[in-house]
């Protein structure tokens, strides 16, 4: 993830949380800063290759956080095919969290509308 998109998405979360903070929804409230909090630990980390199940679940956490944020996202659905093994395969720190979002961006920026994403990793 680059610097200034990280640095875009950091403002974007502390306005968020200020907000989620007046909000009597302590549930979303604690569950949007759980998620928040295991990004932010994740891109602090210097490994540059991770397991693939760490980058999904990362990945899902971005997601999650990134549909609460961008409220021009509804949905984004992630299916990984179960015969990929993700304890035994290592992939470049952020390879997917990178894609995903140049792929959210380039789908939000060219319609006015609500967008619905599906992501499907497969063998």
């Amino acid at each position: 993830m680059e610097q200034d998109s990280f640095l875009e998405l950091l403002d974007a979360l502390l306005i968020h949380a200020h907000q989620l903070c007046s909000l009597e929804d302590a549930k979303q409230s604690s569950d949007f800063l759980q998620q928040t909090e295991a990004v932010l630990r994740y891109y602090s980390k210097p490994q540059k290759t991770v397991l693939l199940s760490k980058e999904i679940d990362i990945l899902r956490k971005y997601v999650h956080v990134y549909t609460i944020i961008e409220n021009r996202v509804q949905d984004i659905d992630i299916k990984i095919d179960e015969r990929i093994d993700q304890r035994n395969i290592f992939v470049k720190r952020f390879i997917l969290i990178d894609w995903t979002e140049a792929f959210i961006q380039n789908c939000i920026s060219s319609r006015d509308q609500v967008a619905k994403i599906s992501i499907n990793l497969s063998s």
